[in-house]
């Protein structure tokens, strides 16, 4: 009797746990999307120069976070405090339009503070694309993720990593233009050559599940150049490791 009165109570503790830990990811992506809307209205409000196109262009396209711990030998990452950035890069503009903050993790009490006005260099114009494609990817491909760990990759600043999973480059490969029209056999070859000298980089996401990271994998050349994705899946960190050659 009482064995089985000790198993309904760790039952019910997984349950209230389980159920704590579902409430925590939702919360989460919500304070996320609300920072992400004061950003949003600061930037229109105070940026005045913007023609309208580019004005709806931020109104409804996501941006990019960035993030970096303020004081980085404080290690408890929940309540460390973080400089983040909500980035827009503007159709027309070369600068990029960077809404500027500070918070914890999960963006509860961030609030704009300035805007600032950025010319990344080449490397970083790339890294950005390469978070803006692997979003895309896991919003429209990995919808065997809960909505919840699709709303961090959405909200989160990856790890950059160079991988040696296995992966087939050859799927990338388009026989048909993007007009439907057959491609040249010199064509074909010019593009497969360029696929084999492009390396494998991930992009690694740490969401809700602590006991793996999701792993967006693509291929690019030199500095990010061209990144695009491949496949993306969850992975435990042991896993993970035995793939990893080198941290970017």
């Amino acid at each position: 009797m009482k064995k089985k009165l000790s198993q309904k109570w760790v039952q019910c503790l997984l349950i209230i746990l389980g159920t704590i830990l579902m409430v925590s990811c939702q919360s989460d992506v919500y304070y996320k999307e609300r920072a992400v809307n004061r950003a949003r209205e600061y930037l229109l409000k105070n940026s005045k120069e913007l023609s309208q196109v580019q004005r709806e262009y931020i109104k409804y396209n996501k941006p990019v976070l960035l993030h970096k711990g303020i004081f980085s030998q404080y290690k408890p990452w929940i309540t460390e405090r973080y400089q983040v950035c909500v980035t827009w890069t503007v159709p027309g503009e070369e600068d990029a339009f960077l809404v500027f903050g500070t918070g914890n993790y999960h963006m509860r009490d961030w609030s704009p503070i300035r805007i600032i006005r950025k010319q990344f260099i080449e490397k970083d114009k790339q890294k950005i694309s390469a978070m803006k494609a692997a979003v895309s990817y896991a919003m429209n491909n990995m919808l065997f993720l809960p909505d919840e760990t699709r709303n961090y990759i959405r909200f989160s600043t990856p790890r950059f990593a160079m991988t040696n999973f296995a992966l087939d480059k050859q799927g990338l490969l388009n026989k048909t233009d993007a007009f439907g029209k057959a491609k040249s056999a010199k064509l074909i070859a010019k593009e497969k050559a360029t696929l084999k000298k492009q390396e494998q980089v991930s992009l690694i996401y740490t969401t809700g599940n602590e006991a793996k990271k999701v792993v967006i994998i693509g291929v690019s050349g030199a500095g990010f150049s061209g990144w695009q994705p491949v496949t993306g899946f969850e992975v435990t960190e042991v896993e993970l490791n035995l793939h990893i050659s080198a941290s970017l």
